[in-house]
């Protein structure tokens, strides 16, 4: 990890990075249009409490200028401007107008109602280890065989990975998340809050509030004081909330797959050719869903990738 946490590492992966985003996002589109699911295509807001936060949010409006990404670097007015549903208190902050927000739970129903209408089938089980690479054994001794296998657990990946003797580096992050059924006031545009480590998400008529990243293994206990802090640094920007009315809420917390370099691991594994792994996305799992399962489909009919994928190899990290 600390190798990779150098502005050469970040050079190097910022051209890949974008265009696994914007390749993704136009699947987005395409599949919320075909499944009839909502898509907020309003762009998402970095706000800013503090002069110092806000110069360095303007570097990166800067570097995603270079990258050819649309941001414009906003006052606190032109804030408000952009969001009239809520009162925000920030001193200025960056508008990036090409980010999208979504319901996961609409996501998953689409994908499962595309797998379904295709012929697919899902089996609801828990995989308890591989039969090499044709298939897995489930938690209760069932033996399930496939011509390919893609390992796509998340974290969990790791307890299959490492029965074929694999390297496969992850840390598990955790992040809290707590959403408000029925929100005073609903924000227009998601955001994230500089200063505060959080992230604001309106889905429908609910709210959701998330925050931290907790490098912890596979620790998945709740921190209050972590979870008290999320909620205050929220109520700090959007001054018509306060911590009152998280109260009752039943906080959801969950592992972010997080490999060294903060790149995913994707591709076939040389020594198991049936054997795919698509995992290690850190904070991007749900924006890069959909290239991430054409690349794999691509994998899958040995087609040529539409991205290059080679520095997402999942042995990256095995000695030769």
């Amino acid at each position: 990890f600390m190798r990779h946490s150098n502005q050469q590492h970040v050079s190097n992966s910022e051209t890949l990075l974008r265009d696994l985003s914007l390749a993704s996002r136009q699947l987005h589109v395409e599949l919320s249009e075909e499944e009839d699911f909502p898509l907020v295509q309003k762009g998402l807001l970095m706000l800013c409490q503090s002069q110092e936060g806000l110069d360095e949010e303007a570097e990166v409006a800067e570097a995603a200028h270079r990258l050819g990404l649309e941001a414009e670097v906003c006052d606190s007015a032109r804030l408000q401007e952009l969001e009239p549903n809520a009162k925000i208190k920030a001193q200025g902050g960056v508008w990036f107008p090409q980010d999208c927000h979504l319901d996961p739970h609409d996501f998953l129903e689409a994908l499962r109602s595309r797998i379904k209408k295709n012929g697919g089938e899902i089996i609801h089980t828990q995989v308890k280890s591989l039969i090499d690479d044709k298939g897995v054994v489930t938690n209760t001794g069932e033996k399930i065989t496939a011509e390919t296998t893609i390992l796509a657990g998340g974290i969990d990946t790791l307890n299959l990975t490492k029965q074929l003797g694999l390297k496969l580096p992850m840390q598990g992050g955790k992040g809290y998340s707590l959403t408000l059924p029925s929100p005073p006031r609903n924000p227009h545009l998601c955001s994230l809050l500089k200063e505060g480590r959080v992230a604001v998400t309106p889905m429908g008529e609910q709210l959701r509030v998330a925050g931290t990243m907790e490098i912890c293994g596979s620790n998945t206990s709740v921190s209050k004081v972590r979870l008290s802090g999320i909620i205050e640094s929220f109520c700090a920007f959007y001054p018509e909330f306060n911590p009152s009315q998280f109260s009752e809420l039943e906080p959801w917390v969950g592992l972010r797959p997080c490999s060294p370099d903060g790149l995913p691991y994707l591709g076939r594994i040389p020594s198991h050719k049936n054997l795919i792994v698509a995992t290690g996305h850190s904070m991007m799992g749900l924006s890069l869903a959909p290239i991430t399962g054409k690349l794999v489909a691509q994998l899958v009919d040995s087609e040529t990738c539409s991205l290059d994928i080679s520095a997402l190899n999942p042995t990256r990290f095995n000695s030769p």
